[in-house]
């Protein structure tokens, strides 16, 4: 038998915890700086206007999805739709729609709708922002991507979340 004693119950090797080869003092050597070895400098991605004119429009998308879907699903349990029925849907949206951006800029550092565009945003939103953020990337949708004219640096969201837009592909580097 070649390899290392295996204990006969469990397939496991009765060595397992043993380091094969001493890790080396070039391993062991920890940086002078936090930083030795890598690139500090601020990345200057450019984003386009229109990839933010496209994230507001996404974000109009994700907005308007959920007030139709209520709609039709108001229709299809067989009532009718009156003008009662649409400022619900319309809240009911908004709820949904909130809490799901509060989600995403937290966890992914984007809206549904700069995901949809491809974008994120350069930090990390403090929770203190979130909410502040939400309502900026509300009104871009509203204003169906007006805004997006200003560029990614006054972009309203990267104002209110104090981050600059970016590509998903830069932020992956």
């Amino acid at each position: 038998m070649s390899g290392p004693p295996v204990s006969p119950n469990d397939g496991i090797p009765d060595d397992w915890d043993l380091l094969l080869d001493p890790p080396s003092e070039e391993k062991q050597k920890a940086p002078s700086t936090p930083h030795e070895g890598r690139d500090i400098r601020p990345r200057t991605v450019k984003t386009s206007r229109s990839a933010l004119a496209l994230a507001s429009w996404a974000e109009l998308a994700v907005l308007v999805a959920p007030c139709a879907t209520a709609l039709a699903a108001v229709r299809i349990a067989g009532y009718t739709v009156s003008l009662g029925a649409i400022p619900w849907a319309g809240m009911l949206a908004l709820g949904w729609w909130f809490l799901a951006t509060s989600a995403l800029l937290f966890v992914r550092r984007a809206t549904a709708g700069m995901l949809g565009a491809g974008l994120r945003f350069h930090r990390p939103i403090p929770p203190r922002r979130l909410v502040v953020t939400a309502i900026a990337a509300l009104a871009a949708a509203c204003l169906a991507g007006v805004l997006a004219v200003l560029g990614a640096r006054w972009w309203p969201p990267s104002v209110a979340a104090g981050s600059p837009a970016e590509p998903l592909s830069a932020s992956a580097a």
